[in-house]
């Protein structure tokens, strides 16, 4: 069946349904039937022009579907460059966040060290204490 007509042609699709309903009102009105059609230089030409206009329908379709197919992948992708630019940053701040923590604990470390070494056992504290007693 597809060397004769093609599979989508087959189909009464309502474009299809439409040029079928187009072509019997128009025979009714010229009060003929199929059989006793007489096909014309016109009608010749009408079918030639309509099926450039078809064939122009198609690609311009075909063309629409491929940009929104090419607009939906851009946005695609600028959402995953979003989410990857997102979850790096947190990334980032949990590294940062990390190493800050690091760098203060060692910090006090050393300071707690120094202060450590630099504090002898004193008398003046303890009678500051019996003092205030």
């Amino acid at each position: 069946m597809g060397d004769i007509i093609e599979e989508d042609c087959a189909k009464m699709c309502i474009e299809n349904y439409e040029a079928v309903a187009i072509v019997k009102t128009a025979m009714k009105m010229s009060n003929v039937n199929a059989s006793t059609l007489k096909v014309t230089t016109a009608m010749k030409g009408n079918c030639l022009q309509a099926y450039s206009n078809y064939q122009k329908f198609l690609k311009q379709k075909m063309v629409d579907i491929e940009d929104k197919k090419k607009i939906k992948l851009s946005e695609s992708i600028g959402i995953l460059k979003f989410e990857k630019a997102k979850h790096l940053a947190k990334l980032t701040r949990l590294k940062n966040r990390l190493v800050n923590k690091v760098a203060r604990q060692k910090e006090t470390r050393k300071r707690a060290a120094e202060e450590s070494s630099l504090k002898l056992p004193s008398t003046s504290n303890k009678w500051k204490r019996i003092k205030t007693i």
